[in-house]
């Protein structure tokens, strides 16, 4: 329901607690926020407080949401957008990277 308002965190991880299956979620800060008329980007520190991340959104969402920096947010990444990866060259294409051990 796009009526609901959605400008606390608690509010939206209770509104979607039950309805994503989601599993890689990261807690963060917005740092910055382009203004663009259909797609926007945010930028993200996460709570490590080293990490960032590079968010793609639609402009309706960025309002809805009220994702202005300083705002706390919870990023969720569904598995297909996850890639893995030793080739440091691919790698330095993709948007974020997040170092891991398997």
């Amino acid at each position: 329901d796009d009526a609901l308002p959605l400008n606390s965190l608690l509010a939206a991880i209770s509104r979607f607690s039950l309805q994503t299956s989601a599993r890689n979620q990261w807690f963060g800060t917005i740092t910055a926020r382009d203004h663009d008329d259909v797609q926007q980007h945010v930028d993200v520190l996460l709570a490590d407080g080293k990490t960032r991340l590079k968010v793609a959104i639609t402009a309706q969402s960025g309002a809805r949401l009220g994702l202005d920096e300083g705002k706390e947010v919870l990023i969720l990444l569904k598995a297909p957008w996850v890639g893995i990866t030793q080739d440091e060259a691919v790698a330095q294409n993709a948007d974020n990277q997040l170092p891991g051990i398997i």
